[in-house]
């Protein structure tokens, strides 16, 4: 496993997120699932946002299950600080929002003013708190909608401002990116900075868009390979370049053509996305000329991305034979 922090806590910033050793298994399974000690040892300050990454089966929703504490750890602690930074309670201390929000009825407006009742906050501060989540992720213009009339993406806006306006010391957010377009993901990801930032919370959220959250999270913990993950299909024979190709149709005929090209020296196959790891010296607009004939709908470096260590990490554990 790797973690990576861009910046460490401030001095004067309280922690209100400490997970030491944590560990779980699920006993029964042919391989238990297990974190190690160092995969999820980590603090976050008030103000801090961990973006926790990794393939299919590495254990991201588990992870973010246990510092909810919807599961029952097997070793290691969580520590949730139960106080803001003026020393008043916090009436939730964490709030969890799955990747499929459980559902409500009614308006949205009603909804999100009965969960701010639910977690005390009554009158004057009840709509003063349901205005100001509103406002922040966009929702204002849709208070008066119910659930089946918001699209993906805005049910998924609507269950994080129910958590929200609980007002939690911790946020956790499961794949809060997934029905969301790239530019919806952006502006959700800058909310979600203004909202730690402005409210001196902490949250910790998991995507498969690792560049996108590198871009606003302060920790990044990226866990190891797991059972459902990508396949290196090629060995590293030495540290390349990683590039991120997108392709809006079958993905068959470019994983074909990155088996036959010789300046490939391995692939990772993701469920939308191929990653190719290229000769070390290889530019964007080198990729671009040797894949500009695959109609690909886009592509990035992604080298100086937790992408790449991942990738590294996963090297050797399993692979398939280029002539497959």
């Amino acid at each position: 496993t790797v973690q990576t922090s861009q910046e460490p806590p401030k001095a004067e910033s309280p922690t209100l997120l400490t997970c030491q050793q944590l560990s779980k298994e699920f006993q029964g399974d042919k391989a238990a699932l297990r974190f190690t000690a160092e995969s999820v040892s980590f603090k976050l300050a008030a103000g801090q946002i961990a973006g926790v990454v990794g393939f299919n089966g590495t254990g991201k929703t588990t992870l973010l299950r246990l510092l909810a504490g919807e599961l029952r750890k097997t070793t290691g602690q969580v520590l949730i600080n139960d106080r803001d930074g003026l020393g008043r309670p916090i009436r939730n201390r964490v709030a969890f929002v799955p990747q499929s929000p459980a559902s409500w009825s009614g308006l949205l407006g009603d909804h999100l003013r009965q969960q701010a009742a639910f977690w005390g906050a009554l009158g004057r501060a009840n709509e003063a708190v349901v205005t100001r989540v509103s406002r922040l992720l966009g929702l204002e213009e849709y208070e008066r909608h119910e659930r089946q009339q918001l699209s993906g993406g805005f049910v998924m806006r609507a269950a994080i401002a129910a958590a929200m306006v609980a007002m939690p010391g911790v946020l956790v957010l499961d794949e809060p990116l997934a029905p969301l377009d790239p530019r919806a993901q952006q502006q959700l990801l800058s909310e979600i900075r203004r909202y730690v930032t402005l409210e001196g919370r902490a949250l910790v959220l998991s995507s498969q868009h690792v560049p996108e959250v590198e871009g606003v999270a302060d920790i990044m913990v990226a866990l190891g390979v797991g059972d459902a993950s990508p396949v290196a299909r090629r060995r590293q024979s030495k540290p390349g370049r990683w590039f991120e190709l997108s392709m809006s149709d079958d993905l068959g005929s470019l994983v074909r053509q990155l088996a036959r090209n010789g300046s490939v020296q391995r692939f990772e196959i993701g469920e939308t996305k191929v990653f190719v790891e290229l000769k070390e010296q290889t530019s964007l607009a080198g990729a671009v000329a040797l894949f500009g004939d695959a109609g690909l709908s886009a592509i990035r470096d992604v080298s100086d991305s937790a992408l790449a260590s991942m990738f590294t990490a996963s090297a050797g554990e399993r692979f398939r034979p280029s002539d497959e």
